[in-house]
């Protein structure tokens, strides 16, 4: 039991460490800082056997499931994914290498070394059925499936290791999760669905990017550059593929140009999607290739997707300087790197400008009492950094030190 001598000291030394904060801050705004720094300083003092108790437990497995879908038949079937989430009772952090999951296939173990955090406690691990893959009792995990090899899991802080045991969490033939890797259902569509909103009301403008997914059933391959045909009133317009995170859906873009023009909403037929030279298989296996049709999904009208080409959306651009500069203060032939930024925010999402950039434009700056002119960095040569196209929205400028500039309370743009 403490001495009231030695809570006295105890009390001391808090209150010495919240009147140095106080006086090395004074103006306003620093005050708000120090009643900020002393609700934490006398939270942390107040409560260190919490912490300390807290920091010093091993986060334990509480539960695993297979959060995956195999279909009405219970029956995961050739390219089709099997998903399993880890939950342990508390926080955690891992090393991004390493880890697995074990998952009993029929005599196979499959090692799943795909993985993700699921919240702050959880991981999910994925893997793929395969041609051979067979499992009439239902899948496995064992107690001891989850292991780290060169990684780690650990408590929130990183002080204490997990328990990786499964224990009573461990899985034995899931007949719900059964496996038959020897049927090739057909590569079908989903669904398909517009990413985001128009920015202004539910009319997309001129230059403004129209984004439409196309969702499988199984996670799929792409080559070269499919596109899916867009009708705009009258007109048919191509948007390309540009990407499929995590397999599927595949993400279309088209730019809105100004004879484009739809008051009733833009529709995607049947046969709509189309190869264009490329390829769209299934993840697995090159040789199943998707079956184009979109069927039922197919839309008409999107009342909430109208277009008028003739509208013009020119954001304000947001400008600063890059952190991509160099280290304050900066000396003589140093880069100076600026940018303006005409990403912007509409009905709860942002978007993005297509800037078509001719010539070499500039952006002034103001070091000291004297304006000087950054140029326009078409290229990541010029910037030592990669950098996006200009349809990104954001365009870069360097400036290099010269030997008259000073300013010893920084730059800014006007």
């Amino acid at each position: 039991m403490r001495t009231t001598e030695e809570e006295s000291r105890r009390q001391a030394a808090r209150w010495a460490f919240i009147t140095k904060l106080t006086v090395r801050l004074s103006d306003g705004r620093a005050r708000r800082r120090v009643a900020t720094a002393v609700a934490l300083a006398v939270v942390w003092v107040a409560s260190p056997v919490a912490v300390s108790a807290t920091q010093t437990q091993a986060p334990v497995v509480s539960d695993v499931e297979i959060i995956s879908d195999p279909g009405s038949d219970s029956t995961y079937h050739l390219g089709q994914q099997i998903d399993v989430r880890v939950s342990f009772d508390r926080a955690i952090t891992y090393r991004v290498s390493g880890l697995r999951l074990a998952l009993q296939i029929g005599a196979e173990t499959r090692q799943m070394g795909d993985y993700w955090s699921s919240g702050p406690s959880a991981l999910v691990f994925r893997t793929y059925v395969s041609a051979s893959d067979m499992d009439s009792d239902g899948v496995s995990i064992e107690t001891g499936a989850l292991t780290t090899g060169t990684g780690w899991i650990r408590s929130a802080d990183r002080t204490v290791d997990a328990m990786l045991g499964l224990g009573s969490h461990a899985i034995t033939n899931d007949r719900a999760h059964r496996v038959d890797g020897s049927i090739q259902p057909a590569l079908s569509v989903t669904g398909v669905s517009f990413s985001g909103l128009p920015l202004s009301e539910s009319t997309y403008q001129l230059g403004e990017e129209i984004q439409v997914n196309i969702h499988f059933d199984r996670a799929v391959a792409v080559t070269g550059v499919p596109q899916l045909a867009l009708r705009i009133g009258s007109r048919t317009r191509q948007a390309n593929y540009i990407q499929n995170p995590g397999g599927t859906p595949l993400l279309f873009r088209y730019w809105v140009q100004a004879s484009d023009m739809d008051s009733d909403g833009v529709s995607v037929e049947a046969d709509a999607l189309t190869l264009n030279g490329g390829t769209i298989t299934l993840l697995t296996s090159s040789m199943t290739n998707a079956n184009l049709d979109l069927g039922t999904h197919a839309i008409r009208d999107h009342s909430e997707r109208k277009v008028d080409g003739s509208l013009v959306h020119i954001p304000q651009p947001r400008v600063g300087s890059s952190t991509r500069s160099c280290r304050s203060p900066c000396q003589l032939g140093d880069r100076i790197v600026v940018f303006a930024n005409w990403r912007f925010i509409g009905n709860g999402r942002i978007g993005r400008s297509r800037l078509e950039v001719t010539g070499t434009p500039q952006m002034a700056i103001v070091v000291g009492s004297t304006t000087r002119y950054a140029n326009y960095a078409s290229s990541s040569s010029d910037l030592q950094f990669s950098i996006t196209p200009s349809n990104s929205g954001v365009l870069y400028f360097t400036y290099f030190v010269q030997s008259s500039d000073m300013d010893p309370d920084g730059i800014h743009i006007p």
